[in-house]
């Protein structure tokens, strides 16, 4: 999959490839389709917080995304659309 990673404090943005994780059960995998940086990610990015390791990719709330597996108690549908909780 593909991730937004800082390697470095004051480094750049950079897209990674990373393994896929493999839900568990009660947990569902989704892909997203559309994602922001917020303020927090800039803080990380470039390095105002201390003892934090690098590289770092830090998952933002997806503005919309799909799940793709779950197990029950959900009903979810492949393909279906989700909405990021708060």
């Amino acid at each position: 999959m593909k991730v937004v990673q800082v390697s470095k404090p004051g480094g750049d943005f950079e897209i990674v490839e990373r393994p896929m994780p493999e839900p568990g059960r009660g947990q569902v995998r989704i892909e997203v389709e559309t994602c922001g940086i917020c303020h927090s990610d800039l803080l990380v990015k470039e390095g105002y917080w201390p003892g934090l390791q690098y590289p770092r990719a830090r998952p933002a709330p997806p503005a919309r995304s799909s799940p793709r597996t779950c197990s029950p108690p959900w009903e979810f549908h492949r393909n279906s659309r989700a909405q990021p909780c708060a």
